[in-house]
């Protein structure tokens, strides 16, 4: 049985989509696991590939952008069971990936008014002992 072009795609999206949950204390903390990014830089290159052969295939076949256009306009809403399929997985990972990019975005936030909130008390402490001595104070 022949796999479908999009599927080892997709399992490469879901595995990358389990590590970053995985690991989302460890990315906030600035630390990128180096496994991590040769994964999506290999994902990176699969999709440009693949963009790359439809690109060159539309050429070679001389279908038109406005051909194709009518051509999807025009398609049947009936796709088989395993473009259903297809379909699905990719809009669940799109899910998760959304939820986990929320999950991310409030963890750096708070992260971020954390430290904001750390430098100011410092800060904080800095002015009590200057209001204590004062510029020209002498200690005994």
């Amino acid at each position: 049985m022949e796999s479908e072009p999009f599927d080892s795609i997709l399992d490469q999206i879901a595995e990358l989509l389990e590590v970053a949950d995985e690991n989302k204390k460890e990315a906030i903390k600035g630390k990128v696991d180096k496994d991590l990014m040769n994964q999506l830089d290999f994902l990176e290159m699969k999709v440009q590939f693949f963009r790359n052969v439809t690109d060159q295939a539309l050429k070679m076949s001389g279908i038109t952008d406005e051909e194709l256009g009518s051509h999807i306009e025009n398609f049947s809403d009936n796709p088989t069971t395993k473009s259903q399929k297809m379909i699905a997985r990719a809009d669940q990972l799109k899910k998760r990936l959304q939820v986990l990019e929320k999950q991310y975005e409030l963890r750096f936030r708070a992260a971020k008014m954390q430290k904001k909130q750390e430098k100011s008390t410092g800060k904080k402490r800095k002015k009590k002992f200057k209001k204590l001595g004062g510029q020209g104070w002498l200690p005994l």
